[in-house]
């Protein structure tokens, strides 16, 4: 009688890893494109290069039949985190450089050295903000922000861009106070054309004003104002004696 041979059932092969690699190597490299998910690119990348080198390591033994398919995901990885990093590196100094305001010139419109009647703050890359002397006036029936009793004053807010790209104004910021720095209301009035506001942009070699209201308390003998053009332009401050003649 013959002897009974064995026949052991073939190993499937493992390929998962690498098959799963390749797949998050090439999401890595798509996610790393967007300024928005070059955080997941990173994610991505670090898991693809790791199932990537699982995947590499079975092939060599023997226990997968991918490792190209391995080498590839491991090189996806690789690059899915590199341009991730670049890319991350890019966005974080971009919005460094938003959040670093830009600064005045000189000493003058600071807290401690404010400006006064049609003083002119000037910032680095050549935006010049001039504000005229306050003047009193009678605004229009309906206003909104003004106290009944108080006075109304309104000033002159002139932007003029010698630089050689657009200042975005879209977000600028006026504040006024009194001498007590009790925060003074400010009017809004489509019929005296005050409290309208800059445009959104202000191209080279260009300049636009616009005008801007406050109700003052009939004791009230100063208005400081404070001024920033834009979100990212450090504030300019303006100083004006209310007590003298013509304001």
């Amino acid at each position: 009688m013959g002897s009974v041979g064995w026949y052991p059932y073939p190993v499937q092969p493992r390929n998962g890893a690498a098959v799963a690699a390749l797949v998050l190597g090439i999401l890595s490299v798509l996610a790393a494109c967007s300024v928005l998910f070059f955080f997941i690119g990173v994610v991505l990348g670090a898991l693809a290069l790791i199932l990537g080198l699982m995947g590499r390591a079975r092939a060599k033994k023997g226990r997968a039949t991918n490792g190209p398919m391995a080498l590839t995901a491991v090189l996806l990885g690789v690059g899915g985190l590199l341009l991730s990093a670049a890319i991350g590196v890019l966005a974080v100094g971009t919005l460094m450089d938003e959040f670093d305001a830009v600064p005045l010139t000189g000493a003058q419109g600071t807290v401690s050295r404010p400006l006064g009647d049609n003083g002119t703050a000037t910032y680095r890359g050549g935006l010049h903000v001039t504000v005229s002397a306050p003047k009193e006036f009678t605004p229009a029936a309906g206003v909104r922000g003004r106290t009944l009793g108080e006075r109304a004053y309104r000033i002159s807010v002139t932007v003029r861009n010698e630089g050689d790209r657009d200042i975005d104004t879209t977000r600028y910021h006026v504040l006024a106070e009194g001498g007590d720095e009790a925060q003074l209301d400010q009017i809004w009035s489509d019929t005296d054309r005050v409290g309208q506001g800059l445009p959104a942009t202000v191209g080279p070699g260009r300049s636009a004003t616009a005008d801007f209201a406050f109700s003052v308390p009939q004791e009230e003998q100063v208005l400081d104002l404070e001024l920033a053009p834009g979100w990212h332009y450090d504030s300019a401050y303006w100083y004006f004696d209310l007590r003298r003649p013509g304001t």
